[in-house]
């Protein structure tokens, strides 16, 4: 009850400042004037969803690596249904709804704790990765070199991360502690780099559905679009960052407004920054719906039944 109340408390505090900050500081004229490409629109739906289901195929990928007896098809059902969990009141987590949803296949918590953490490092590396590839087409004429380093020394230091011995390193401090069995991560760094190139693919496909996006509302050249790559994939990283803000509010759409407005105007930048949650959202929405009606009519699964059922189990642990 606590950490609910805190988690509204700090959503409302974000929202009333950004409200506030808006009338202060906005144009509204300049929202009035615009014309929206709703082709442009669908376009970039298309292929934020294409984005998501994708990332279902990376973790299906990574499981395989722990449990070559578990179709893709299999692991890609339980990540879509796992997102089903960010929207269930209560304390039920899309983490937790994992765990659940593995039990059948005899994944042992242990090993999606260990994919869990591979698909979050990896992630992450990826951004960096992909914000110094991108680098090398904006350079110092949109980033500074204070934030240049800052990119360099983010992916180093999350790179040495993703090493297995590092990983059970902090795992046998933590056993040895708790007194419970020693730990064995059985990835290799191979497959950690290959998870970690596929992410970046993904953030790609990420920035072009963002320049879409972009584009149904205000007009930027092809040419941005490695800017925009760099600035949603950046912008996510921050937002990941601020970890006591529910889903990064307010610490995201901030980035999005600082690395927009160096190339659009603010009232455009603040405008896409705010709309872009509800982007993200709505193509959530929409991929959870499709996901929904595929295993209910073609797979024959009770969905809600499922959530249910594991949100009564995992909330009297």
């Amino acid at each position: 009850m606590t950490k609910k109340l805190v988690n509204i408390s700090l959503i409302s505090i974000t929202i009333v400042f950004i409200i506030y900050y808006l009338y202060k500081n906005f144009d509204y004229h300049t929202i009035l004037n615009i014309k929206y490409n709703f082709v442009y629109l669908t376009i970039s739906f298309v292929i934020l969803i294409f984005q998501i289901v994708y990332q279902s195929i990376i973790w299906s990928v990574l499981i395989k690596t722990l449990k070559p007896n578990i179709r893709i098809l299999d692991s890609m059902k339980i990540w879509l249904l796992s997102l089903f969990g960010k929207y269930v009141p209560g304390k039920i987590a899309g983490y937790a709804l994992l765990f659940y949803l593995y039990k059948d296949y005899n994944v042992s918590k242990s090993e999606l704790s260990i994919a869990s953490y591979y698909e979050l490092i990896s992630s992450i590396v990826s951004i960096m990765l992909t914000s110094l590839l991108f680098l090398m087409f904006v350079g110092e004429s949109l980033l500074n070199i204070q934030e240049i380093v800052i990119i360099i020394g983010l992916a180093l230091a999350f790179s040495s991360l993703l090493i297995p011995k590092v990983l059970e390193l902090f795992l046998g401090i933590v056993t040895k502690i708790l007194k419970r069995d020693k730990i064995v991560v059985k990835l290799k760094i191979q497959t950690i780099i290959k998870i970690t190139l596929l992410y970046c693919i993904s953030n790609i496909v990420l920035g072009f559905a963002f320049y879409f996006f972009i584009n149904s509302i205000s007009y930027l050249e092809i040419a941005k679009i490695p800017y925009l790559i760099l600035v949603i994939n950046l912008s996510g990283f921050i937002g990941l960052l601020a970890f006591f803000m529910p889903a990064g509010i307010g610490a995201r759409e901030g980035a999005l407004i600082y690395f927009l407005n160096k190339i659009i105007s603010f009232q455009v930048a603040t405008m896409i920054s705010i709309i872009s949650r509800l982007w993200f959202v709505i193509s959530e929405f929409i991929t959870l719906s499709l996901a929904y009606l595929f295993l209910k009519y073609f797979g024959h699964i009770d969905v809600l039944g499922i959530i249910n059922k594991s949100t009564k189990e995992i909330e009297n642990q």
